[in-house]
């Protein structure tokens, strides 16, 4: 793990080409202050690296979730606390050595009443642009551009 970072924001990762990654928080600032970024730990080199997310993303304002597309990129669900808009991003398809650059595919309003929890489970086809999103332990809902 990177100095000064922890895995205790969340604990959900997801493995992708030999690594896995997971939402990790900078615990060297105040709470307040903290920033999350993905760490991404590499089995083969047995390092652990930080992986942008695609803005600054403070720990308590969003709601996140970390999903895999086709088994070559990393998608992230991001959604304010206080509002139903939803972000859906798409990572290029990552190799060891290359940048991580990241793609809006998707952007919704939850109903008013169905607010995502952190952690949030779903599943997206990129190129249809269609999310199946577990908001809670019952609850199955799709979104479609």
């Amino acid at each position: 793990m990177p100095p000064g970072w922890s895995l205790g924001y969340c604990t959900i990762g997801a493995s992708l080409n030999g690594s896995t990654y997971w939402f990790a928080q900078d615990e060297t600032k105040p709470y307040s202050k903290s920033i999350v970024s993905l760490v991404r730990f590499d089995y083969s080199t047995e390092k652990s690296v930080l992986v942008p997310l695609p803005y600054q993303q403070r720990n308590h304002f969003d709601v996140t979730g970390l999903s895999v597309v086709k088994d070559e990129k990393l998608s992230v669900l991001l959604q304010l606390e206080d509002t139903s808009k939803t972000e859906i991003w798409v990572t290029n398809k990552i190799e060891t050595t290359q940048v991580v650059s990241w793609s809006k595919v998707l952007a919704f309003h939850m109903r008013p009443g169905l607010q995502l929890y952190d952690q949030a489970r779903f599943l997206l086809d990129d190129e249809k642009k269609v999310v199946m999103l577990a908001p809670t332990l019952f609850v199955m809902v799709m979104f479609f551009e």
